[in-house]
This record gives structure tokens, sequence and C-alpha cells, in this order.
């Protein structure tokens, strides 16, 4: 199994225990705990604890896919660069480049020329890796690696709907409203005593589920592509 499986599963215990943990102190906020050594909690704690399940299960999708990024150029670097499909040939030749809007020409010809230079060499098989294209992951994300790659997503329909089309909150698919909660909490848009405020433990559950199993199915294509050296040219040896 990948390493970036292994990650998944373990996070998906954290994040049942931190939903169970929510609930249980919910339940007693609002005086429906046990009673059984469970003392009153104020909301305001909660709240927090809701928030933090927001960013937590955020680092779900960021701890999955940076190791994507991390384990296909580890697969691809025991193959010549010859034989490595179009896709992958662009990602290593972009992630050399590395353009930016404040690059100059100068900057842009040196790198151009090393790049050159490495392909030359075949010293590209040491220096390869897959820039992260944008500051944070989505549904839209995901799909764009897996296009560069090659990698073929099989999601299954009702999945992909469910994480990434069905509207949850405020216009948008779990997959979506959970980069925008995390960055918004983050970045100190929503402080962690209001950001979930109003989503109970149960919302959480609702949010969590399709998230999880859209993850589950990504996770699945890629294990898939490594295993098949999807990332080779389907003419190499």
């Amino acid at each position: 199994m990948s390493e970036f499986g292994e990650i998944l599963r373990e996070r998906i215990v954290e994040i049942e225990t931190h939903l169970r943990f929510i609930s249980g102190l919910e339940a007693s906020a609002v005086g429906r705990g046990s009673g059984v050594r469970t003392a009153p909690v104020d909301s305001e704690p909660v709240n927090i604890l809701k928030s933090g399940f927001l960013v937590h299960l955020y680092n779900v999708v960021e701890a999955v896919m940076e190791k994507v990024l991390e384990e296909v150029p580890i697969a691809a670097k025991v193959h010549a660069p010859r034989d490595w499909c179009d896709g992958l040939i662009r990602e290593w030749a972009l992630g050399r480049v590395n353009l930016s809007r404040d690059l100059s020409v100068h900057d842009a010809e040196t790198r151009f020329v090393g790049l050159v230079q490495e392909a030359i060499e075949r010293t590209a098989m040491t220096k390869l890796s897959i820039r992260r294209r944008s500051g944070n992951w989505s549904h839209e994300e995901v799909v764009q690696l897996a296009t560069s790659l090659s990698c073929p997503l099989s999601v299954a329909d009702p999945v992909r709907v469910a994480a990434c089309e069905s509207v949850f909150e405020d216009g948008m698919a779990p997959m979506k409203y959970l980069r925008h909660k995390r960055n918004r909490l983050a970045h100190g848009n929503e402080s962690f005593l209001s950001g979930a405020q109003h989503l109970p433990a149960t919302r959480l559950a609702e949010l969590r589920d399709p998230v999880v199993a859209y993850m589950l199915q990504v996770v699945a294509s890629f294990d898939q592509y490594i295993v098949a050296k999807g990332f080779l040219h389907p003419k190499a040896p």
C-alpha cells in the first residue's frame, strides 16, 4: 500500500475520534449527556473544537495530496526520462524552470538553459519534482493534477456528485466548502469560536462522509496509477 493510502486510513481514524469527542461534549453542553462522569460543558469550547474539526478534515486532504506529489516522482525516478509520459515530462520541466510573473527575462533564460543541460546530461532523473500549482486543495486541483499526469481518476458518479457538486453550505459542495472554511479560519477571516458554531456534530458528519468517500477513491486511483506505471509512455519498454 502507498504511503498516501496509509496516511488517509490513519487520518480517518483521527477525525472519527475528533468527531465523537465533539458529539459527546455537544450532548453534555445542551443537557443530553448520560451524566456518567460527564460534567456540563460550556458551548464556547465546543464551538472551537468544531472549527478545529474543519481544519483537521481539510488537513486529511492536504496530507494525502502532498504525499502523492512526493511518491509519483520516487516511482518514476527508477525509469529513464525518455520513458516518461508526456505529462510527467511537462511536470518535470515546469518544476525545474518554475516560471512566475516576477521572473526576469535573464533569469528565465538561465533556467531554460539549465533545463536543456539537465536533459542532455540525463540528470533529470535525480531532480524530478512535481510542483504544487495552487495554495490549497479541492476537487478542481485534484482533477488538474491527475489530468496533468495522465492518471485516470476512477471516482464513481454518486461519490463525485456528493463531494463535488451537491451543495452542502453557502452554495458550495463539500470539497469546496471545506477548503473555503479552512482558509477563512487559517487566515483569521473567521474566528474558531464562531466559524462552525452553526454546524452541529451531525452536520459535520454530513460533511465528513462525502469528503472521505471521495478521497478514498482518489487514493485508489493514484495507487493504481503507480502500480501500473501510468507515468511511463505507452511505448516505453
